[in-house]
C-alpha cells in the first residue's frame, strides 16, 4: 500500500506524518518489531488466563451479534 492511499484511507493523516511514520519503522524496524511480538505473546497469555464467560452472557452476545449482522443487512 502506498503512503499516498493510506492518506486516502485515513484522511486525518498528512502525507509527511505517513512517510515519517514509514521512515521510523525502516530505520527501528527491529526494535518495533520485538516489541510487537512481545505485545502479541503477551495478549495471549492473558488471554489464556481470562476466565470464560459465563454460559447465558456468551448466548446474549452471541443473539445480539446475529442481530447486528441481520440488521446490517436488511
Amino acid at each position: 500500500m502506498s503512503a499516498e492511499r493510506i492518506c486516502a484511507e485515513f484522511d486525518t493523516l498528512k502525507l509527511a506524518q505517513v512517510y515519517g511514520a514509514i521512515a521510523h519503522y525502516l530505520e527501528k524496524s527491529v526494535e518495533v518489531d520485538t516489541y510487537r511480538i512481545r505485545q502479541e505473546q503477551r495478549f495471549t497469555a492473558k488471554r489464556r488466563m481470562a476466565e470464560p464467560l459465563p454460559s447465558d452472557l456468551r448466548r446474549r452476545i452471541e443473539a445480539a451479534r446475529e442481530q447486528l449482522h441481520s440488521g446490517c443487512s436488511g
